[in-house]
């Protein structure tokens, strides 16, 4: 399967309720730990597509958009909403490039940032901290466009360990991929794993590993949010919203 389609009578009654207590955000959820694209058909109010948008549907049809019309008046409004998506498109495009996720080298060594900073910055606006203190500052800010930190455990004004174990504490950045890096040792490796770090870079290391460390550190993060959200629906009650 590649789509789901939501029929038009289970739309029309599914979205006079709370976002968190239908039964189609459940439905959306799961589709999207499928990888399934969701159409829903059958949309007749602005109220019924802003609720659609929320729960994270893809795609929608109705008379809102349209009642049936002859080819020639189609063809005519295909072409004139043509120029106004490419022009949408443009716009978002410039959007996303001006606003790109974060990644944050918090590192003593400048040429190793600058290493690190290259094999990124193509992709990721990449950010720097020289200690600790800044690295928290730089994540308190950031925290939501934040992609992934590569922190050192060798940072001069504060136990990384510690930045560590904060950065476990604080709900609303838990699940930013933290890759730790320090010279190899065996003490230090376990330490970082056990108080939280995704990923442990023994250095010296080449930066195409560590750029291989990060993307799969942040693939491990995104399942771990996809099933958070799917238990949160899972023992939530639809008709209450209680857990």
């Amino acid at each position: 399967m590649d789509i789901l389609k939501l029929d038009m009578q289970f739309i029309q009654s599914e979205t006079a309720k709370p976002v968190d207590q239908g039964i189609i955000h459940f439905i959306i959820s799961l589709a999207r730990w499928m990888n399934l694209k969701v159409v829903a058909e059958g949309v007749e109010t602005v109220e019924q597509l802003e609720r659609l948008r929320e729960m994270g549907c893809d795609y929608a049809q109705g008379f809102l958009f349209s009642r049936p019309i002859p080819r020639s008046e189609f063809e005519k409004m295909l072409i004139e909403k043509g120029k106004t998506r490419n022009h949408n498109q443009e716009a978002a495009l410039q959007s996303t490039q001006k606003k790109r996720q974060i990644i944050l080298i918090a590192d003593e060594d400048e040429n190793y940032r600058k290493k690190v900073r290259k094999i990124f910055e193509n992709q990721y606006e990449v950010m720097e901290a020289v200690d600790g203190q800044r690295a928290l500052a730089r994540i308190a800010s950031y925290e939501y466009d934040m992609a992934a930190v590569i922190l050192s455990l060798t940072l001069p004004d504060i136990d990384s360990l510690d930045v560590l174990k904060l950065l476990q504490k604080e709900n609303e950045v838990w699940n930013i991929p933290v890759i730790a890096t320090a010279p190899w040792e065996t003490q230090l490796e376990e330490s970082a794993l056990e108080f939280g770090a995704d990923d442990f870079a023994g250095k010296p290391h080449s930066v195409v590993s560590l750029q291989k460390r990060v993307k799969r550190s942040m693939k491990i993060a995104a399942n771990r949010e996809r099933e958070k959200t799917l238990q949160n629906v899972a023992f939530r009650d639809y008709l209450t919203g209680l857990l």
